[in-house]
């Protein structure tokens, strides 16, 4: 019997109207990083994390507790997150290489709240849950994004990259990407 867990992503993109104008279909994101390893370890031991990096470099030590990934409008310190960074991902990372800021400013795009159905589904043999988040380009120019990203909010209120994936598309002036993260397991 095969059983796998992990994330996937999916890129929707849209123009000004709301047209969907390109799909891409959900790959797999093998780019889970050092902090959820640990957070993993932790939550088996019931231990707290400890010198897990958060996204400023930081050692910290955190709660299991209290671990969130939403975020509202404008938020662009956790939830799914985009950059411009191309460097190979390494299980030590713990931020976007070149994070795309929040605005409608040149290289800006305006950040959506994340939107979960965090309530776990069952499909046949598999179990998951899923986050969206829409960037909207308002910047003038059109704007290539080269990594995704999923960074959590920990109940110390650090920030934990527990994933980046390189993954490249466009989104044009005045146009929208959602991005899709599913987590799953499958017996």
């Amino acid at each position: 019997m095969n059983k796998n867990f992990g994330w996937s992503i999916g890129v929707r993109l849209f123009d000004k109207y709301g047209n969907l104008t390109k799909d891409y279909s959900e790959q797999s994101a093998n780019s889970i990083v050092i902090a959820f390893a640990d957070m993993i370890a932790a939550g088996l031991k019931n231990a707290t994390m400890t010198n897990i990096k958060d996204t400023s470099g930081t050692n910290r030590t955190s709660a299991l507790s209290g671990l969130r990934w939403d975020a509202g409008v404008t938020v662009a310190t956790h939830g799914i997150l985009v950059g411009t960074g191309t460097t190979a991902v390494a299980l030590e990372d713990y931020n976007l290489e070149t994070q795309i800021a929040h605005g409608i400013s040149s290289g800006q795009l305006e950040h959506g709240a994340m939107t979960d159905d965090v309530t776990l589904s069952t499909s046949g043999g598999e179990r998951f849950f899923r986050g969206y988040r829409t960037f909207t380009n308002n910047s003038g120019d059109s704007i290539t994004i080269e990594e995704v990203a999923v960074v959590i909010n920990t109940a110390g209120n650090y920030k934990m990259l527990i994933d980046r994936t390189l993954k490249n598309f466009a989104v044009a002036d005045t146009a929208s990407a959602t991005v899709t993260y599913r987590w799953s397991v499958t017996v």
